[in-house]
């Protein structure tokens, strides 16, 4: 309870609204009664009554797209790539700094703000093209990468709503 009342005062610290659980089914409880007032779960993988893991997959049955960072000291039980695969959008190694947390929270909801982000990227030089679709598509966006600017006009041309962002050198 000690760290759960830590990470809560550096989050609101930085200006977020926090709910804390110290109980894994209480949390998941709380977060039912009204998923769409969530923007981000942050979870410990070792807790009373349900793992990190579970409370994740039961989260992620209701709100498919809730960004979730897990936080651990055990990592012969979970590493970043199998936490990637039961859909944590961040894994994160205990013992957590005050930095470490406010990059994280940062970066899992500002990705999930621009996730599934449509975007046209003209650049005449290639590589610039390839790097910058590299990227953004780690950020979840969709994106169409061109090497030439009437092409991009004219795939613009033809289809205007197809690009929520368009991004080009001069």
């Amino acid at each position: 309870e000690a760290l759960v009342e830590l990470e809560k005062r550096i989050l609101e610290g930085l200006g977020y609204s926090v709910t804390s659980f110290s109980i894994s089914r209480d949390a998941l409880a709380e977060f039912n009664k009204n998923p769409d007032i969530f923007d981000l779960v942050v979870t410990d993988m070792i807790m009373p009554q349900m793992t990190g893991a579970d409370l994740s997959r039961a989260i992620l049955l209701t709100r498919s797209d809730m960004p979730i960072i897990l936080c651990t000291g055990f990592s012969e039980l979970i590493d970043e790539e199998k936490a990637k695969t039961l859909g944590f959008k961040k894994f994160v190694m205990k013992p957590i700094t005050k930095t470490s947390l406010a990059f994280s929270v940062r970066e899992v909801l500002d990705c999930a703000l621009i996730s599934g982000t449509k975007v046209l990227l003209v650049d005449d030089v290639e590589f610039n093209v390839e790097l910058g679709r590299h990227l953004l598509e780690e950020l979840g966006c969709e994106v169409v990468g061109l090497q030439s600017g009437l092409e991009a006009l004219d795939l613009f041309r033809d289809e205007p709503n197809n690009f929520d962002i368009i991004i080009t050198d001069q």
